[in-house]
């Protein structure tokens, strides 16, 4: 796990964001454990994991993770292929998850977000791993 629950609560609380800071410690584990696996599985960083923007990072994925149960938050990352997306419009790309909700490409995802955190610490981004 990068950081730790201490760090993401209050990351999260100084923020503004209260569900981090009165999620149950399981509930809290679990989704820092969530964001620290996206960072690994979705970035080649070229720094350590200690270094302060990859747990910045970790603790806005796990934000989005403990706000989606790790399902919504990151589609195409936490989905499995027969419950992921499908390419429904090409002109002002739209994905449909097979849920139903709709993904425009208007919105920053929570990749970019993360993505835009690390920047100049990763050598190579792999985007989600299912499509």
């Amino acid at each position: 796990m990068i950081g730790n629950i201490t760090d993401f609560r209050a990351y999260h609380t100084a923020r503004g964001n209260s569900l981090p800071a009165g999620a149950v410690d399981a509930d809290a584990t679990a989704a820092l454990t969530r964001g620290s696996d996206f960072i690994r599985r979705g970035f080649v960083l070229s720094v350590e994991e200690t270094d302060a923007r990859v747990t910045e990072a970790a603790y806005v994925a796990a934000g989005y993770e403990i706000g989606a149960d790790g399902l919504a938050a990151m589609p195409g990352f936490w989905t499995a292929p027969e419950t992921g997306k499908v390419l429904t419009k090409v002109g002002d790309v739209q994905w449909t998850m097979k849920d139903g909700s709709r993904r425009t490409s208007d919105a920053m995802s929570p990749h970019d977000v993360v993505a835009r955190i690390l920047r100049g610490a990763v050598s190579y981004s792999t985007g989600p791993l299912v499509a």
